[in-house]
């Protein structure tokens, strides 16, 4: 699949990561053993749709992925088009990854995620976002079944093949978790001290 990045309020030095990112995408999203691997899911870890896409087939689902039909874009053109941007947190959204909305086709990316995170965790938020843009919806709220929606099954699934993809090193994953479990510990003393 053909990649189409647009950014806005990146500075220079972080573009590289996105580009990176978006190699990524690419490579994944165009290898045939990711989609084998979509398609044997089973359909009880899709319970957790909360669109119309609940009631398709994996085979479905996969179709109109590959389709790049957006709902906000409906012309099939077998394309991932992405419009990001980049947000510094205020205290409400401080742990959101990463959002989107319905109505506008922009995604944004949480900077101190994207500062904290590899090449491939971007990359598996970006496709998580965009399969938003495809009509693929979960519950707002962390609920049981929000990690059973195609947003974030198949975002699970992508982190894994592109992870065996690139072989990278357990360490290499590690070390992100490092630093995330540094600054939460960072800001757990801070909040707790007001």
């Amino acid at each position: 699949m053909k990649i189409n990045i647009k950014t806005e309020d990146f500075k220079e030095s972080e573009l590289p990561k996105i580009t990176k990112a978006s190699e990524c995408l690419r490579l994944v999203l165009s290898h045939p053993e990711f989609w084998e691997r979509c398609s044997k899911i089973p359909y009880f870890e899709l319970a957790g749709e909360r669109s119309d896409w609940v009631r398709k087939s994996n085979d479905e689902i996969i179709e109109h992925i590959k389709s790049g039909s957006e709902t906000l874009r409906p012309e099939v053109d077998n394309e991932v088009d992405i419009d990001l941007r980049i947000f510094n947190p205020s205290w409400r959204s401080r742990n959101v990854v990463g959002r989107t909305w319905t109505d506008v086709i922009w995604q944004e990316i949480n900077r101190k995620f994207f500062n904290l995170y590899d090449f491939i965790k971007i990359a598996g938020n970006m496709f998580h976002e965009w399969l938003h843009k495809m009509g693929f919806h979960h519950d707002f709220r962390s609920t049981k079944m929000r990690k059973f929606s195609v947003c974030y099954r198949f975002q699970k699934e992508f982190l894994k093949f592109a992870y065996e993809l690139y072989s990278m090193e357990a360490s290499e994953v590690i070390e992100v978790k490092k630093k995330i479990s540094f600054w939460s510990k960072v800001w757990r003393i801070v909040t707790f001290r007001w």
